[in-house]
């Protein structure tokens, strides 16, 4: 970064930080991790994984099942039958 600008620049990103800067969710949004000359002696927890991501998860985890059940039907079909 260089030029006469960047004083300002960064000056208006302290002001408005929370709207320009700040992450919606995530681990460190609401809580920092703490530490000290020994280091790190705080994490916050993982955030709880949201409804909408679950679901996504589990459409695709139903959509494989299906994809894998209907490559075995078509599999059985297509063996030679042994008599």
């Amino acid at each position: 970064m260089a030029g006469p600008s960047v004083l300002d620049e960064l000056h208006a990103l302290v002001k408005n930080f929370a709207k320009k800067a700040k992450p919606n969710h995530g681990r460190y949004v609401d809580e920092p991790a703490i530490a000290n000359e020994s280091g790190v002696i705080y994490v916050p927890p993982k955030p709880a994984m949201r409804t909408s991501t679950m679901i996504v998860y589990a459409a695709i985890g139903v959509g494989l099942l299906l994809l894998g059940a209907r490559y075995m039907n078509r599999k059985k079909q297509t063996e030679p039958r042994v008599q």
